[in-house]
C-alpha cells in the first residue's frame, strides 16, 4: 500500500498511511497537531517514510518529533541512498519520552537522493511522525562551490524555495 505525494521537485513515499487524516505529507506539513501514521505494526519487518529530492545533498542533521513509544522496543534508523534500494544508516534511535522536535546530529560527508526514515519495533504499534525536517545541509555545485551563510532556514517546510545569485561569470550553479 504505496503512498505518494509530490510537488514536482521532490517525492514523498511511504510503506503506507492510516488514511487520509494521517497521510504522509502530513509529516512535513509545519503543523505540530497533525501527523503521519504508518497503517502497518511495527512487527519487526520495519515500516518506511522517505523523500526523493531533485538533486543530492549532504545531510548532517535532522529534526523530528515522534510518538512516544519508549519502554516497547521501537527504534528508527535515518538513512541515505542513492538509488533508492541500497541503504546506508546515517543515525539511529530508540523512540523516547521527549516531546516536540527533536534533533539529531551525524557524520556524514556523502551526498544522497534519497533519505528515508525507517521503523522498527516487536509491538502492536504504528509508526507515528509528527514532524520532520532536515535541519543543516549542503549544496554543491557544477563548477565552483559557494558557501551559504545568511539567510538560510535552520529548517525547511513544504514548498519553501531559496534564491541563490551567483556571480555572472558563473553560468550553472
Amino acid at each position: 500500500s504505496l503512498t505518494r505525494a509530490t510537488n514536482g521537485e521532490y517525492t514523498i513515499t511511504a510503506s503506507g498511511s492510516f488514511g487520509d487524516d494521517y497521510s504522509l505529507e502530513r509529516a512535513t506539513d509545519g503543523n505540530q497537531n497533525t501527523q503521519w501514521t504508518s497503517n502497518e505494526y511495527l512487527n519487526g519487518d520495519g515500516v518506511w517514510w522517505q523523500i526523493k529530492l531533485p538533486i543530492p545533498i549532504v545531510v548532517k542533521s535532522i529534526k523530528a518529533n515522534l510518538q512516544d513509544l519508549s519502554g516497547y522496543g521501537q527504534t528508527f534508523s535515518f538513512q541515505g541512498s542513492t538509488n533508492g534500494t541500497e541503504w546506508v544508516e546515517l543515525t539511529k534511535g530508540e523512540f523516547s519520552r521527549l516531546t516536540g522536535m527533536t534533533e539529531y546530529t551525524f557524520n556524514n560527508t556523502t551526498e544522497y537522493s534519497y533519505y528515508r526514515m525507517y521503523f522498527e519495533g516487536y509491538n502492536e504499534y504504528n509508526a507515528i511522525m509528527i514532524e520532520f525536517s532536515i535541519a543543516n545541509y549542503n549544496i554543491s555545485t557544477y563548477k565552483n562551490s559557494f558557501s551559504l551563510t545568511k539567510g538560510v532556514p535552520i529548517a525547511w517546510t513544504v514548498g519553501q524555495r531559496i534564491l541563490v545569485q551567483t556571480p555572472s561569470n558563473v553560468s550553472t550553479a
